[in-house]
């Protein structure tokens, strides 16, 4: 039995921005209240009467679930089968590559929704026709325009010259509050060049919970709008069974690069042309301990990136040849998935897409 709720991928998150910011769409926030009590419940479960609801003599009787509630296992997952008939007989059309985007066509525009649970994000050129569907919508919901995006999932929107942006100011001053580092002083560069290659011993870090909250913090802003800090937060990840103190300097001075660098921005404009443009890399046996390679890849579409990853390799490669084949196979596969969901945004996919390789050897065995 499915008892989640769906979510959309990051990366849908930022190519629904890029593409809106292309098209010259308004993007506006919808906020679901009480979302999880509009699911209707498939199963049969029976519960307790409420503490002061039980009827006068039946006390020992029981209620059987028609609706779903708060504290249910699959209450998130009936919430979202509600939602998706209701956009559906509206007219949207579920995308196959995210589950969570939706997308409609007709003689009046086109509309794109995205889902995260019960925050939604719709696009359109014409607010009328957000209107009309904010409208079907609290038909059978108890739903709230929120108005233009300014705040979604952490992130802070600015729209310019039509075209949108993230950052995660809010994200990094709270993160910086919550580990004392208030006063610290802002760092240039991301990480200590000899801090992979360092092999001098040190001693371990007492306090491994604290450790392992950093390193969760550092991820989320990583993989949401910072890919300049994801190698870094990628290997210290690694240490999270067993820091050391060095890794703990190390990481707190990512946290500094963060303080200094907190204003930039992820910028959705054109580039010299719209469209997928990847770049793929690998070290050679970069982890010292278990001698596998690092993969790392990155995609804009027009000047924006809007996927990357940075993860050690799942096995030894025996040459930079090698390593460098596995990472271009990795970003191929996430390629593939890329041009599925730009597909389905309606955008123009005829054409090769270029991925930017520097190892010689690996375009050769390409070729051969």
């Amino acid at each position: 039995m499915d008892v989640f709720a769906l979510v959309t991928r990051l990366e849908t998150f930022r190519a629904f921005l890029a593409v809106a910011g292309k098209r010259g769409m308004l993007i506006k926030h919808f906020d679901g209240k009480t979302a999880y009590l509009h699911g209707t419940v498939e199963e049969e479960i029976f519960m307790r009467q409420s503490p002061g609801y039980a009827n006068p003599g039946k006390e020992k009787l029981v209620c059987k679930l028609r609706k779903s509630i708060n504290g249910l296992k699959q209450s998130a997952r009936c919430w979202n089968q509600a939602l998706h008939k209701v956009l559906v007989a509206i007219g949207f059309n579920q995308c196959q590559s995210d589950m969570c985007l939706y997308i409609r066509r007709n003689d009046w525009g086109v509309i794109m929704l995205l889902i995260y649970v019960d925050d939604m994000l719709i696009g359109c050129t014409k607010e009328e026709l957000i209107n009309e569907v904010f409208d079907s919508m609290r038909k059978e919901f108890e739903v709230t325009n929120l108005g233009t995006v300014k705040h979604f999932l952490g992130h802070e929107f600015h729209r310019e010259n039509g075209y949108y942006s993230l950052q995660l100011t809010g994200c990094i001053k709270t993160m910086i509050k919550q580990f004392g580092l208030e006063d610290c002083k802002p760092s240039n560069s991301i990480m200590d060049p000899g801090y992979v290659a360092s092999d001098h011993p040190s001693p371990f870090f007492v306090d491994t919970y604290r450790y392992r909250s950093l390193i969760g913090a550092l991820l989320y802003v990583a993989v949401n709008a910072r890919p300049d800090v994801a190698a870094s937060v990628s290997l210290l990840g690694r240490k999270v069974s067993a820091p050391t103190e060095m890794d703990w300097t190390a990481a707190k001075r990512v946290v500094r690069y963060l303080k200094g660098t907190m204003e930039l921005r992820l910028r959705f404009e054109s580039g010299k042309e719209w469209g997928l443009i990847g770049n793929s890399d690998s070290d050679w046996a970069g982890d010292h301990a278990s001698r596998r390679s690092t993969t790392g890849f990155l995609f804009f579409y027009g000047s924006g990136p809007i996927a990357w990853a940075s993860r050690r390799q799942s096995c030894v490669s025996l040459s930079s040849m090698e390593a460098e084949y596995m990472a271009l196979s990795e970003t191929c596969q996430e390629l593939l998935w890329l041009r599925r969901l730009m597909a389905d945004f309606g955008e123009d996919v005829s054409k090769a897409t270029t991925i930017f390789e520097e190892n010689q050897s690996c375009l050769s065995f390409v070729r051969a």
